[in-house]
């Protein structure tokens, strides 16, 4: 499944071992005469609070292993543009240890594709997930953008512009 456009969380600086709570933004990018881009930004309601866990979680894909167990599901549910005609079902659990950040997802989905293979190959066109993140509070000088297809061929970009679409949600 390919989650373009999922909104990057807002910076968290984080003093004490707990939960992290990150604020969702829109960001709308246009296309103003003469070819300048504009980005503007909204503060979303949504919020979620990422766990912290003592140790990193093994990487195993177990969504029923300790930590996971102990950490909510949370729903994906945004998507670039108008809603897609196949959208499966996609939960993730996201916690945080230290300077990592760790994200597994869960998609149930009877049509599935792994082509790509190869470093930096071509995932999006797979059934894949996304996660994007920025370290910095200025998020109009760009994010980071890990995708993964279900055969695990990962692909890490840095993209700037900040954004390219427009983003619903529902």
């Amino acid at each position: 499944m390919q989650t373009a456009g999922m909104p990057t969380p807002t910076y968290c600086a984080v003093s004490k071992p707990g939960p992290v709570r990150l604020e969702w933004r829109r960001y709308t990018h246009s296309v103003l005469p003469g070819g300048a881009a504009r980005c503007s930004i909204q503060t979303m309601v949504n919020a979620l609070e990422v766990m912290h866990v003592d140790e990193p979680p093994a990487i195993d894909a177990n969504w029923h292993k300790t930590p996971w167990t102990g950490i909510r599901p949370q729903v994906l549910s945004n998507h670039m543009g108008p809603k897609p005609d196949h959208f499966p079902d996609t939960s993730f659990k996201i916690a945080w240890c230290e300077d990592l950040v760790f994200v597994i997802f869960r998609v149930i989905d009877r049509y599935v594709r792994a082509v790509a293979s190869g470093y930096q190959g071509e995932v999006w066109k797979d059934s894949c997930v996304e996660f994007f993140f920025t370290p910095s509070p200025d998020v109009a000088t760009g994010y980071f953008n890990i995708e993964m297809n279900c055969g695990g061929t990962t692909l890490f970009m840095f993209q700037n512009p900040a954004f390219f679409g427009t983003l619903e949600f529902e």
